[in-house]
């Protein structure tokens, strides 16, 4: 009999061939989780931000940056978790995740994050705000091998951050099995210790991202469709309440994930 908190052996082993059965059923979708966004303008926000990380990714790899050899970085290089999936990886499949990205394959896999977690546009705003953050405070290069998992960890505590009611780190893994939930919770808590605890999102900071992106749709009949809306005083005071509270309690777990599921 499988004791509280520890699975028996035939548990651990169906879920491994549940999580295995996943994988393996979006081989053909490159493991990358592709789907596609019925709206048009929501379409372009997230090809705006797909730039904006691709320009920086290009940046990072021009100047020939390479990842410090110890945990804090290499925790977030994807080489690390492909080792451990011979059986979902073929070769064409694996150079794909070894080749530098386009913005279709960034626009693509925030899409069907998106899409699956369902979670507030505004969440893809932020996401490209902590990764921004990161990369200021901690120097480290974006490049192909590390995109992925940065982009994954940052929407994670980007929907924790806005949205009222939000996925536990159980349900990422099961959206993207890629990831176990132990290297989910591995990353989250590195992520936020990297920036310091520093999740917090100031009004006048948002808006410098939030028009930034709107300048994308400058040149379209799309301008005033912009799928969000500048932050009123209600959602302004919401979201510096809530990215507080989540530094707060960020601060206090130096080895917890912030769900427990």
């Amino acid at each position: 009999m499988a004791t509280a908190g520890k699975p028996s052996a035939a548990a651990a082993g169906a879920r491994q061939a549940g999580q295995d059965d996943r994988l393996a059923a979006t081989e053909n979708k490159d493991l990358m989780l592709t789907s596609t966004i019925s709206k048009p303008n929501m379409t372009k926000l997230i090809k705006a931000i797909s730039l904006i990380l691709l320009d920086q990714i290009e940046e990072d790899e021009s100047l020939a940056q390479k990842l410090k050899a110890d945990e804090d970085w290499t925790l977030f290089d994807e080489d690390r978790y492909l080792s451990g999936k011979p059986r979902q990886l073929s070769g064409t499949l694996l150079e794909k995740f070894r080749r530098k990205p386009t913005t279709e394959d960034i626009q693509k896999f925030i899409t069907a994050l998106y899409d699956c977690a369902e979670y507030s546009a505004e969440c893809n705003v932020l996401s490209l705000l902590y990764i921004n953050r990161l990369i200021a405070f901690t120097g480290m290069p974006l490049h192909h091998g590390n995109w992925r998992p940065l982009l994954f960890i940052s929407l994670i505590v980007a929907q924790k951050v806005w949205d009222d009611k939000y996925l536990g780190n159980c349900d990422f893994a099961y959206i993207y099995p890629f990831f176990s939930l132990e290297e989910i919770n591995a990353m989250e808590i590195k992520f936020i210790k990297l920036l310091q605890y520093h999740v917090n999102v100031k009004p006048s900071t948002y808006a410098k991202y939030y028009f930034e992106l709107r300048s994308f749709f400058a040149n379209s009949s799309e301008d005033s469709e912009m799928p969000l809306q500048p932050l009123n005083n209600t959602t302004a005071e919401r979201l510096e309440k809530r990215s507080k509270e989540y530094e707060g309690t960020a601060s206090k777990l130096s080895d917890k994930s912030m769900t427990v599921c």
